[in-house]
């Protein structure tokens, strides 16, 4: 484990502000400030394979399509309990995520020489249909639209 001390003297803090400073939201920002240096020599290789593919991307034009984002953790907090549900308008919240996630991570996967990140994305998938289900279902104010579900729309009609 890395000192208090070595910490600050080598200023880590700092440069964890400087990169903040690139974060698209405010929970991005309050988990890059939150980091603390590796122990461990492999996962700092690893990290550092995957920060060279970002720099590769950079470098070619081809900078991570992250646009800014809301802060989900609280609505994920609020479906902790069995049986709890969120509002339309809460649901909304996760289409522009999940649109987010679903563009990095074909960026990502159309190309051969991103070992590592492909590594991270491996997991997402089925969100670009998450969000499509929930754009169809729920209207701009959080109301459910007659056509979410053929039943619905044939009880409302």
């Amino acid at each position: 484990m890395i000192s208090e001390n070595t910490i600050r003297t080598l200023e880590f803090d700092k440069i964890l502000k400087l990169i903040a400073n690139y974060a698209k939201s405010e929970i991005s920002k309050k988990i890059i400030l939150s980091i603390k240096p590796l122990d461990n020599y492999e996962l700092i290789i690893e990290r550092q394979k995957q920060i060279n593919e970002i720099q590769k991307l950079i470098n070619e034009g081809d900078k991570l399509l992250i646009s800014p984002f809301n802060d989900i953790t609280p609505l994920l907090t609020k479906l902790k309990p069995e049986d709890s549900f969120l509002e339309g308008i809460e649901l909304l919240e996760f289409v522009n995520l999940f649109e987010i996630l679903t563009v990095v991570s074909e960026q990502i996967r159309k190309r051969n020489d991103l070992p590592y990140l492909k590594e991270i994305i491996s997991g997402l998938t089925c969100f670009k249909e998450i969000a499509k289900t929930i754009k169809k279902s729920i209207d701009n104010e959080g109301n459910v639209n007659d056509n979410a579900s053929p039943k619905l729309l044939y009880l409302r009609n």
